[in-house]
């Protein structure tokens, strides 16, 4: 059976379960760290302002705000300000990193003197599906059943660098 195959299936099987009850969390980069480090797979996404020129994302201007790390399904950390700490696991090829739209995670990485290797993209294995949607939130409903919040709830007309960590952690 392809990887793809076994994706698939997979993916299939997730959404059958029901999903756990989330448990989110603000942290400090080293509590973080301790339970990444639980499992040799883990989910990683940065935070960060939203620049905009010409009505569009400026993704190269973006400024990280945080970044979370879920070690376990519906379990994860919100650590305000960069991930220094978590550099050698996320240039570490022991471990699996799970990103969404990696380009952009990569690119905010690489400018820190973090090169990140051994990871996977969301948002790509779901356009090789051939899913109906390959945006984040889409994907957890199509796949997890949960309505996640949304950045315009979160954000509330401000910017992620203006908003507290304790209103971010649950997003």
């Amino acid at each position: 059976v392809s990887d793809f195959a076994k994706l698939e299936l997979e993916l299939a099987g997730m959404a059958a379960q029901a999903p756990p009850a989330p448990e989110y969390k603000l942290a400090t980069a080293w509590e973080a760290v301790q339970y990444a480090l639980s499992d040799n797979l883990l989910g990683f996404d940065l935070e960060t302002t939203s620049p905009e020129r010409g009505g569009r994302f400026a993704a190269h201007e973006a400024e990280i705000v945080g970044w979370s790390v879920s070690w376990a399904p519906g379990r994860a950390f919100y650590v305000a300000g960069k991930p220094q700490l978590l550099d050698w696991v996320l240039q570490s090829p022991a471990y699996t990193k799970v990103f969404h739209r990696s380009g952009f995670e990569y690119g905010r990485l690489v400018e820190m003197g973090i090169t990140p290797v051994n990871f996977e993209d969301t948002k790509m294995a779901a356009w090789l599906l051939q899913l109906p949607s390959t945006h984040l939130k889409s994907l957890t409903r199509q796949i997890l059943g949960r309505d996640p919040i949304t950045y315009e709830v979160v954000a509330r007309g401000r910017d992620m660098g203006d908003i507290p960590p304790e209103e971010i952690v649950d997003y």
